[in-house]
């Protein structure tokens, strides 16, 4: 089936409207040991968090919507 994808243009464009890079980056300089498992579940849920908690850009959901709204029409 067709679809859409977010392209990594968008997701940093999000990152930079979040102002969400330099406490990205300080988050992940805490995973000093990639092989602790519970260093590794702690750092990456901190960091969902920050990007779960950012909000979307009224232009960038706007395409997103649109882009969404045309591929249901192409499948009713």
């Amino acid at each position: 089936p067709n679809g859409f994808a977010i392209t990594a243009q968008a997701y940093w464009y999000f990152i930079e409207h979040n102002n969400l890079g330099e406490k990205l980056k300080k988050i992940s300089h805490e995973l000093t040991d990639i092989s602790d498992l519970k260093l590794l579940q702690r750092v990456g849920h901190a960091m969902r968090a920050l990007v779960e908690e950012g909000q979307m850009p009224a232009d960038l959901r706007e395409e997103i919507v649109t882009a969404y709204h045309e591929l249901s029409k192409e499948y009713g």
